[in-house]
């Protein structure tokens, strides 16, 4: 039915995306779809937050989402073929 299914997810809050990340990876298992996860770096993207952070604080909080997805992918997918 779907080819892909996206996830939004609170990396700050994972005890509430297991539900969704559930029926998300059984839309993906029946129907070989593709799972696309969606957050937000908070603050970065407004000017007035910004300015108080370094380019380098901005990479470290992009690097530590990305962490926190891979451990995701590690602890929710492993059963599912997944394409990166």
């Amino acid at each position: 039915m779907f080819k892909k299914v996206l996830v939004p997810v609170d990396v700050s809050e994972p005890e509430f995306i297991q539900d969704a990340l559930k029926l998300a990876l059984r839309e993906v298992q029946d129907n070989q779809a593709e799972l696309h996860l969606v957050t937000v770096v908070s603050g970065f993207s407004n000017s007035l937050v910004a300015s108080f952070f370094s380019e380098s604080d901005h990479q470290q909080a992009m690097t530590e989402v990305a962490r926190k997805f891979k451990n995701m992918r590690i602890q929710y997918c492993r059963k599912v073929f997944i394409r990166y």
